[in-house]
This record gives C-alpha cells, sequence and structure tokens, in this order.
C-alpha cells in the first residue's frame, strides 16, 4: 500500500489562522473601550440608557451573552440601564420641583 503524505502547511495557510485571532482580540478591545465609555458616562450620573448601548452595539440583540456581560458590568457599578422615556420623565419631575421649591425639602 502507498502511503499518501499530506500537504504541508504554507506560511500563507499558517499566517490565515493567526489573522482571525488578531482580529479578534481587536474587537475584544474595541468592546471593552466601548463598554468602559458607557461606564464612565454611567457612574457619572448613576444610569445609561438603552439607547445608549444600542448606540455602541447596533446589533446586540444577536450576541445575548455580550449584553449580559454588559448588564453585570453595569449592576456591579451600581449604574442603571433605563430607557430615555425614564429619564425624560425624571427631568420633567425635577424640573418641577425647582420651580415650585420643593427641592429645599
Amino acid at each position: 500500500m502507498k502511503k499518501i503524505k499530506k500537504p504541508s502547511k504554507s506560511a500563507a495557510a499558517s499566517k490565515e489562522k493567526i489573522k482571525p485571532k488578531a482580529r479578534h482580540s481587536k474587537k475584544a478591545e474595541e468592546i471593552k473601550v466601548k463598554i468602559d465609555s458607557l461606564l464612565k458616562k454611567g457612574k457619572a450620573r448613576g444610569f445609561v440608557t438603552y439607547s445608549e448601548i444600542i448606540k455602541e452595539f447596533p446589533h446586540i440583540e444577536e450576541d445575548v451573552a455580550l449584553l449580559d456581560t454588559i448588564y453585570d458590568t453595569f449592576s456591579e457599578s451600581s449604574v442603571d440601564v433605563i430607557e430615555s422615556k425614564d429619564m425624560i420623565e425624571s427631568e420633567e419631575v425635577e424640573g418641577k420641583k425647582l420651580e415650585q421649591g420643593l427641592d429645599k425639602e
């Protein structure tokens, strides 16, 4: 019986395997930067909005694990995730309190 030699991997083939890992780490770094940016904003205000998350991660619904990681990160840092309308309603209530002098209670 004749043995069949497996073709050896060329340098180009081995580079192809390296490239996806490099892209993966670059993508992971980009995600980390975006999360850190949202977290910084959230810590300053005490919250971030769903709209802000969607703006940074437009296809987040396709990566539920990432979304869970984001929520966990915010929760551990005491940053609430709210809907934009909640923020507007909160500002309206605060504005009325200020107008009526109720903020001095």
